[in-house]
């Protein structure tokens, strides 16, 4: 159920063509709660390794993308 709800939030407000875009600062506010909660569920179900490969791979990502403006 997290997975659909998650997959609706990202397409409406976060996706490159959301149907509501928002403005770049909001939209990585957005990016960064959906991260955070999915590093979260992965840090308390045990998988710590993977919870903190999530965090560098999202810093990466965001990196990337507001330095080649994407």
């Amino acid at each position: 159920m997290a997975s659909l709800l998650s997959f609706g939030y990202w397409g409406t407000f976060v996706a490159p063509k959301a149907s509501i875009p928002v403005s770049p600062h909001l939209r990585a506010a957005l990016q960064l709660i959906v991260f955070a909660l999915a590093a979260a569920a992965l840090y308390f179900s045990g998988r710590h390794s993977w919870a903190a490969a999530l965090i560098v791979a999202a810093v990466i990502d965001w990196g990337c993308v507001y330095v080649l403006k994407l």
